[in-house]
């Protein structure tokens, strides 16, 4: 029987006994689940998923919160990277899907987050129908072939700290991922409404915005006018000491390279202790460390 797990999304594995396969344990030591096939191993899988930048920067800090519904049920929905361009759509509709809403955006940046998952048991099912509460039957994760809606695998985690940002790729200037059947351009029958009118934002340019405190060449951390390029030349823009920091500190003490308001940023807490922050590098992409924690977000405060 297949199995639907693609080795190229596993980092690496910890067996729990013999093996086989895409890390699948052996059959005399393999756990029964009616569903489908169960991997009862800890791994580490590399998954994305596809959202607009503000949420993507959000997601880093703040960290996923879960979908309460799904073809998978509740969860945080992966796609492996044989299927990666479907995350690169996805990305590539949010500004139009949720506009009057909620999560409505000021600007078209899709944005595709490249992700590491650390599981220990993982049911890999035909379809999603099938799967029921999976969830509360001990799974870390669930892995289809295809849903009700999709002919193409996906993946649902169903918690949150299993997963960590590696990096996060602005989509702007880059490969429509709808080809010449882009909905913002064209009739697409897989895209209700479509066209949808507008440019379509992959073939949007970056921008270099330039910081907006006098003397400083640096791009925005955002990328959009009218922002600074860090926190430490916002507060130097609002001081009139050239190295005092709102909090009384020196510039020098939180900023790990002044020359570069794009590296990664440190600043004391109370405690003494030094607070790593997510950087975005000069082609907007958020880069982290390599080694897994289930606490991998920190808040901003």
């Amino acid at each position: 029987q297949k199995l639907f797990c693609d080795p190229r999304n596993v980092v690496n594995t910890i067996s729990t006994g013999g093996t086989m396969g895409c890390g699948a344990s052996a059959a005399s030591k393999k756990p029964i689940d009616t569903a489908g096939d169960v991997d009862d191993e800890e791994r580490t899988l590399v998954l994305y998923h596809g959202t607009s930048m503000s949420s993507a920067k959000s997601i880093s800090t703040a960290g996923f919160h879960p979908s309460d519904s799904g073809e998978l049920g509740a969860g945080v929905y992966f796609v492996d990277v044989e299927n990666v361009d479907k995350a690169k759509r996805f990305a590539h509709d949010e500004f139009h899907r949720v506009k009057g809403t909620q999560r409505a955006t000021a600007y078209n940046e899709p944005a595709l987050m490249h992700c590491e998952v650390h599981v220990r048991r993982t049911l890999t099912a035909a379809t999603s129908e099938k799967v029921g509460d999976w969830q509360i039957r001990g799974h870390d994760a669930c892995c289809v072939e295809r849903t009700s809606i999709s002919a193409s695998t996906e993946w649902c985690v169903a918690d949150p700290s299993r997963i960590r940002v590696i990096k996060v790729d602005d989509l702007r200037g880059t490969h429509c991922p709808w080809g010449s059947y882009c909905p913002y351009e064209t009739k697409n029958k897989k895209c209700p409404g479509s066209p949808w009118r507008g440019p379509c934002p992959c073939k949007t340019p970056r921008t270099a915005a330039i910081c907006k405190r006098n003397g400083c060449d640096n791009p925005t951390w955002n990328g959009k006018p009218e922002e600074y390029c860090s926190r430490r030349c916002r507060d130097l823009n609002q001081n009139d000491g050239p190295n005092k920091l709102a909090d009384g500190t020196s510039a020098q003490a939180w900023s790990e390279d002044p020359r570069d308001a794009l590296a990664s940023h440190t600043r004391p807490n109370s405690a003494g202790a030094r607070l790593i922050r997510p950087r975005f590098d000069r082609n907007d992409t958020l880069a982290s460390s390599s080694s897994f924690s289930s606490n991998s977000y920190s808040s901003e405060d």
